[in-house]
């Protein structure tokens, strides 16, 4: 089973990885090897994560169980969405063209856009340069996730229990 979390983890942060990759322009195939990859990699990792957790405490303790392997579930999730959000938010900022740079910066590609109009900036080419820059945010978000996936996996896998054999 260890080997199995080590490689479903590896896979997952290769699917972030690829996923990382696409930008506006990249074909359809590129984006849902990434998708599939990362799927997968959530596919052998989650069941092997729940049943470590369940088989570290003894039946009568199933429910306590239960309840910590949802805890880690949603707050994982949270921590991942605040993550991959202020990583995207705060590079999105940073790479803005610079007549929407300021205390005032949007946050989204559309605020950017209702900027760019009502500083009668609209062009094709900042338009084009703040699609990009999200992208890079996104792509930076992946990356900075993939990251993580690959660092907690490492002390995940390292602690997981071996598998021993019978009469052990």
């Amino acid at each position: 089973p260890r080997s199995t979390l080590g490689s479903g983890l590896a896979v997952l942060a290769a699917g972030l990885g690829t996923v990382s990759l696409v930008g506006p322009s990249t074909p359809y195939p590129l984006y849902a090897l990434g998708a599939t990859l990362t799927a997968v990699g959530c596919g052998l990792a989650t069941p092997l994560l729940s049943h470590g957790m369940m088989s570290a405490l003894p039946a009568h303790r199933a429910g306590v169980g239960s309840g910590l392997q949802s805890l880690a579930r949603e707050l994982g999730s949270a921590l991942g969405v605040a993550v991959s959000g202020s990583v995207v938010t705060q590079t999105f900022i940073a790479g803005l063209p610079a007549p929407l740079r300021g205390p005032d910066a949007p946050t989204t590609v559309p605020a950017a856009e209702q900027a760019l109009s009502a500083q009668e900036l609209a062009s094709a080419g900042l338009r084009d340069a703040v699609v990009a820059d999200f992208t890079v945010a996104l792509d930076t978000a992946m990356r900075v996730l993939a990251v993580l996936v690959v660092a907690v996996g490492a002390l995940v896998v390292a602690w997981y229990p071996v598998r021993r054999g019978r009469g052990e």
